[in-house]
């Protein structure tokens, strides 16, 4: 995962990645333990760690990201 895209790096913190197929990995979801802040602090730092260049992510951009991932129809 690169710079261009800590949305979707958000989104597997927030809610984790479950393949179900025997043998593949899995992430679990931390939504529920991490709020916005430390969520983009998590972010530029796996980011810049894959990288080597630094990204600021924002609070609020994780709050969107996190949005962006619930399907429409769940918000409602």
């Amino acid at each position: 995962m690169g710079n261009a895209e800590p949305a979707r790096l958000t989104q597997v913190i927030l809610h984790g990645v479950h393949r179900g197929e025997p043998g593949s990995a899995s992430i679990p979801r931390f939504a529920h333990a991490m709020t916005d802040e430390p969520v983009a602090d998590l972010v530029g730092y796996l980011s810049e760690g894959t990288t080597g260049t630094a990204v600021e992510v924002s609070a609020g951009t994780a709050a969107r990201a996190a949005q962006e991932a619930i399907p429409k129809a769940a918000r409602e």
